[in-house]
């Protein structure tokens, strides 16, 4: 016979009750918490105030490869720079045409890249079947000239127009640039802001090319009979090397329709527009040097021609010409020069790279050593770039040291004490 306890079916209600006080209590300490979620403020971002110490152990120097460097003040001579590109020197680039109508004629023309001598000859020019008397040649030379006058008048005043577009292109993709590196522009406003100085630059070269076409043109002699012109000589006008031929052998030739282009490459101008708060340190400078992108490691040197005597109004920059000597022939036209100009100007600074610099709102501040584990955020004073360094004028001493490598590692720190310390890229 089995015999039951009579206390076992209490046993699951004592269970069931502490199940529930359990519950309750898990409850009301979830509500705690959150109430005081609700209540706590959250913590507001750390911004640095104008300076301030702030330590950083060896072991987070060693963890980001800090360098240090002590600063030395140095000399200093300002600099202008500017981009510009090579164009023909005065008198060394001629468009070479006839006098009349005609066909051409002769064994062969000069081939491009055929180099020339002054006064050889070129080609003849065949007075056409309708033919011109003397007269009637130099009636029609002189209607062509007036017309290539007004011609050069309308062409100018495009060119001035093309040109300032292309000023005002560059400093728009200038600006654009600055923008887009500091991940303010959006890669398609960074790209149409560079179609529209290609755009511009073309429309530039071509107005360009076309004055100096116009400019450039050479007439020949008439002879002083007024028999019917039986053949005319063209001759080059200057010594250099054929860069363009618009003609072929037995082609009619219009009277001052070019036939070929001739340049002498030994000598050429470098063209750069300067901002008109730089002119008067321009016309001060001690030294003309230039680089172009087909090489970037030689150097060239020139000497002031020319300072633009007017102002573009939209881009508020004059054109400066430079003269350049270019005996290999290593400069060609239309290439792109990156002018600096070296003033007689002196001051005096420490130079810093350009990674010693932390940015904060326009702000530009160093890291200084104060001991081992410790450092003073300093605001500094610039002047201008020095390639990929910068001249301090005001907030750091000589005989300082200060971090060139890690600087804006230890910002991120004295921002973030907690956070684990970044190591640099």
């Amino acid at each position: 016979m089995t015999v039951h306890s009579p206390m076992a079916p209490k046993a699951p209600k004592r269970w069931t009750a502490w199940a529930a006080l359990f519950a309750v209590a898990l409850a009301l300490f979830a509500l705690r918490i959150s109430r005081r979620e609700e209540t706590e403020p959250e913590p507001e971002a750390v911004t640095p105030s104008a300076g301030g110490t702030v330590p950083f152990l060896m072991e987070q120097q060693w963890a980001i490869r800090m360098k240090l460097a002590v600063a030395e003040k140095a000399a200093f001579h300002p600099k202008v720079e500017s981009t510009g590109r090579v164009v023909p020197a005065f008198r060394h680039y001629a468009v070479v045409a006839s006098s009349i109508s005609g066909i051409l004629a002769g064994e062969s023309l000069p081939r491009v890249g055929q180099r020339v001598k002054k006064d050889s000859f070129i080609a003849r020019v065949l007075d056409s079947p309708e033919g011109q008397s003397l007269a009637t040649a130099r009636a029609m030379l002189e209607i062509e000239k007036a017309r290539l006058e007004a011609e050069k008048r309308d062409l100018t005043e495009k060119t001035n127009e093309a040109r300032a577009r292309m000023l005002l292109a560059i400093l728009e993709a200038d600006h654009a640039q600055r923008l887009f590196d500091r991940k303010a522009y959006s890669l398609n406003q960074y790209q149409k802001a560079q179609h529209e100085l290609k755009v511009a630059e073309t429309d530039y070269d071509s107005a360009k090319r076309q004055l100096e076409a116009l400019g450039a043109i050479i007439f020949g002699e008439l002879p002083e009979s007024t028999s019917k012109v039986a053949e005319y000589s063209v001759r080059a006008p200057l010594a250099g090397t054929v860069v363009a031929l618009h003609k072929q052998l037995g082609e009619r030739v219009g009277a001052g329709e070019p036939i070929l282009e001739i340049v002498a490459l030994e000598r050429v101008w470098v063209e750069a527009p300067v901002f008109e708060r730089d002119l008067p340190r321009i016309e001060r400078a001690a030294r003309v040097s230039f680089t172009t992108p087909a090489d970037p490691e030689r150097r060239f040197e020139g000497k002031l021609v020319d300072v633009g005597a007017v102002v573009d109004e939209r881009s508020r920059a004059a054109t400066v010409l430079f003269e350049v000597e270019n005996r290999d022939r290593a400069l060609r036209i239309g290439m792109q020069a990156n002018v600096s100009l070296e003033t007689e100007e002196r001051f005096e600074g420490i130079l810093v790279p350009e990674e010693a610099l932390v940015e904060v709102e326009g702000r530009r501040f160093v890291y200084v050593l104060r001991s081992g584990e410790e450092f003073e955020r300093r605001e500094v004073k610039l002047a201008e770039a020095m390639g990929a360094t910068r001249v301090v004028l005001e907030g750091l001493s000589p005989g300082e040291r200060f971090v060139t490598r890690g600087a804006r590692q230890i910002y991120l720190h004295e921002l973030n004490p907690g956070a684990p310390t970044a190591h640099p890229h």
